[in-house]
């Protein structure tokens, strides 16, 4: 039993994400949930001026952002890869 829960573990780990998101924004929160619904671990990176500049460096023009590991999403993106996750 002790090594189905180390498998577990690892594929939660597997699944940590970053979302990039701003204060009260329902996108973002709406976001949260599902993320914490589908029990996806995340950090959560609150944009500031920096981030906002960074963000909009590779072309996105609105909260949330989502970095799955292998790219950046935008909300509907985000979503669809959640839904699928």
């Amino acid at each position: 039993m002790e090594n189905l829960n180390i498998e577990k573990e690892t594929k939660q780990d597997n699944k940590r994400v970053v979302l990039y998101a701003i204060p009260d924004c329902p996108k973002c929160k709406n976001l949260k949930g599902k993320l914490t619904e589908k029990g996806i671990l995340f950090d959560l990176c609150e944009m500031g001026e920096k981030e906002v500049v960074d963000m909009m460096e590779k072309g996105f023009t609105s909260a949330p952002i989502l970095n799955n590991g292998s790219s950046y999403l935008n909300y509907k993106n985000a979503l669809k890869w959640v839904a699928e996750a």
